[in-house]
């Protein structure tokens, strides 16, 4: 059986596959009128690598600017 995985397509920026599986999605809502790919770019420059409280501190400050 072959290895199932994640996802087959990756930004690299981060190298916590979930965090950049999270910031390809949330540059993806671009299309929809839903984010900004520059302000998910700022955002996720900010953020220390697999640190979840940041990552969260730092995505709310983002959407309450």
């Amino acid at each position: 059986m072959a290895e199932v995985k994640k996802m087959s397509v990756r930004l690299n920026f981060f190298e916590n596959e979930g965090f950049d599986f999270q910031l390809m999605r949330s540059m993806g809502l671009h299309y929809y009128c839903g984010a900004s790919i520059g302000k998910c770019l700022s955002t996720a420059k900010r953020i220390r690598d697999g640190d979840v409280i940041i990552w969260v501190d730092e995505w709310n400050a983002t959407a309450n600017d």
